[in-house]
């Protein structure tokens, strides 16, 4: 399948594209800056120009998958965060629906489907991102959001723990390793068993292949 990877230069992007092109599948990454395509190339992706601020017609031609791991790169700036996971989503999504790019896995974040329990420190994003992935709910896309806990760049154990909707964790659990995050979302893309559904993650005991396999 030829898949286009949104934040494919992000650090849980990179992995998205490793890993859809170690499946076999046709990857294009979205790239904003020339100098970002030769890290794409070496990936086994073909590296394709966008920016949410644009239409998005060209980079999405032809593709019949897209995997959107996209974030603001300021986790500060609001305005960059809106621009980016809400107004950019949101014009990403419409352009799925107008082109028939029919699949659609989305990284979202635990809590956006009840952001006002979220802490008041990250309500306002946690907001945002609920919001895109209802617009994606109301879109009739073959759509899959994966909401995860906090990132970070230890190295992938191949373990999480997976259901519809967990419960906030109670205490210190550690970031959930960008590169099993990927590997979440790349398998997602074929999983017909995960078509219309939305599931949080967060580090756990369960090997990624039958974490998913239970839902």
């Amino acid at each position: 399948m030829k898949i286009l990877v949104a934040g494919a230069t992000g650090r849980t992007g990179q992995h998205v594209v490793r890993f859809l092109h170690e499946a076999g599948h046709t990857v294009h990454a979205m790239v904003r800056k020339p100098e970002q395509r030769d890290a794409m190339a070496a990936l086994g992706a073909e590296p394709v120009f966008g920016d949410f601020t644009k239409p998005l017609g060209y980079t999405l031609q032809g593709c019949r998958g897209a995997v959107f791991v996209a974030g603001a790169r300021d986790r500060a700036n609001m305005s960059e965060i809106e621009m980016v996971e809400h107004t950019g989503a949101f014009t990403f999504v419409e352009t799925c629906r107008r082109l028939t790019v029919r699949r659609l896995v989305m990284l979202s974040v635990q809590g956006a489907h009840d952001p006002e329990a979220a802490p008041e420190q990250t309500r306002d994003w946690v907001r945002l991102k609920g919001d895109t992935d209802q617009f994606i709910r109301e879109n009739k896309l073959d759509f899959t959001i994966v909401r995860a806990t906090a990132l970070g760049d230890e190295p992938a154990t191949g373990l999480i723990k997976a259901a519809p909707v967990l419960p906030a964790p109670e205490g210190e659990i550690g970031d959930l390793s960008r590169e099993d995050v990927a590997k979440v979302l790349a398998l997602a893309v074929d999983d017909r068993n995960l078509f219309d559904r939305s599931f949080d993650i967060m580090p756990g005991d369960t090997p990624i292949a039958e974490a998913m396999g239970r839902l």
